[in-house]
């Protein structure tokens, strides 16, 4: 059994280590030609998009940053050093300074999470799609009772996919310090989500 649980572990180092060499490639190929940008594109600007509108709880501001985010990136790329860490925590802290500049120069502050556009498949039947937006509902209502810190922490995780190590260089802490907090954070939220039924 403790055989299985390192073989696992082994088999999710062996998968994040292919795809930080694969990114890694086609930075370097991005490097010597800028058309070759567009695969890094391709494979981080819908991650990047949700974890920017969580983040801003607004659409077309969302897709405003990651184009400056992705554009910073690539005017970048011979800057990045994978021996810092993977090009997606890189990409990510581009586009959290990104986001930090644009609240600066906005008079307005953050909307709510909850005017962030997740549209239902579009199979769903009407019943389905009341009980996913109810429960999306409360759990956005969760989210804005938590400190921004914290909800950071859950948005770099569930909306933007990030592994721990990662989000830990993008806000500046350790990867085992990501995952006791994100722990003691979803039982934070799971208590909120119980009171509130």
């Amino acid at each position: 059994m403790a055989g299985d649980a390192a073989n696992r572990s082994t088999g999710r180092l062996e998968s994040t280590n292919v795809v930080r060499d694969d990114a890694v490639a086609l930075v370097a190929a991005a490097q010597r030609d800028r058309l070759a940008f567009a695969p890094l594109y391709e494979r981080y600007a819908e991650r990047l998009f949700r974890y920017v509108c969580a983040r801003t709880g607004s659409a077309s501001i969302a897709e405003d940053i990651v184009a400056d985010a992705m554009l910073t990136a690539m005017n970048r790329l011979a800057q990045f050093d994978p021996d810092r860490g993977s090009f997606a925590s890189w990409l990510f802290t581009i586009a959290t300074n990104e986001i930090v500049d644009q609240r600066r120069r906005s008079i307005r502050h953050r909307q709510t999470i909850e005017r962030a556009h997740q549209p239902p498949p579009p199979a769903d039947d009407a019943l389905t799609t009341l009980l996913r937006n109810q429960a999306a509902r409360r759990i956005h209502e969760a989210l804005n009772r938590l400190p921004d810190n914290d909800r950071d922490l859950v948005l770099l995780r569930y909306w933007a996919e990030l592994t721990s190590t990662e989000i830990g260089r993008v806000v500046g802490i350790s990867p085992g310090n990501v995952r006791v907090r994100l722990k003691r954070i979803l039982g934070k939220l799971a208590q909120i989500l119980e009171v509130d039924q």
